[in-house]
């Protein structure tokens, strides 16, 4: 298997000839949060003029595919907003207040049309486990669209 960097060996202890170059050349040892880049991206290129010192995380920057956007656009608003690092995946509004409009459009399986002719059909003599089968819902979403607590709840 192949070395991913050239090798010395430097008072009995093995390192890397990229760090060694860059340590005698700061005169003390380079901090185990900073990397030693390879300007050219020749690992085994290791003249001082190629090598230089940059914060770790800047390096993962720099040869890590960026995997998921670093903003997103609301799906409520169309605002452009920077998600949470870790939940860059997965973030699709802009924040709470957007969240829960969204949370509460996705539960809502019926258009408000669909609800008005529920009830009327209700009222016509359809039994709710009738409805719910036409409709594609739970019969208890149909119990809830007839009884008088949803209908006082749209109404506020």
């Amino acid at each position: 298997m192949a070395e991913r960097y050239r090798r010395i060996r430097v008072g009995g202890k093995r390192m890397s000839e990229h760090r060694w170059v860059m340590e005698q050349h700061l005169g003390h040892p380079v901090s185990y949060t900073d990397h030693v880049h390879h300007r050219n991206g020749d690992r085994y290129d290791n003249r001082l003029e190629n090598l230089e010192v940059i914060d770790g995380r800047l390096h993962a920057k720099m040869h890590a595919p960026q995997v998921y956007p670093l903003t997103k656009t609301c799906g409520v608003c169309g605002q452009t907003f920077t998600p949470h690092p870790t939940k860059r995946k997965r973030a699709m509004t802009c924040g709470q207040a957007c969240g829960r409009l969204l949370s509460a459009e996705r539960r809502r399986k019926l258009t408000a049309a669909q609800r008005g002719d529920v009830r009327t059909l209700y009222a016509s003599g359809l039994t709710q486990t009738q409805l719910a089968a036409s409709y594609g819902v739970a019969q208890a979403t149909i119990w809830a669209i007839v009884s008088r607590r949803l209908m006082a709840m749209e109404s506020a």
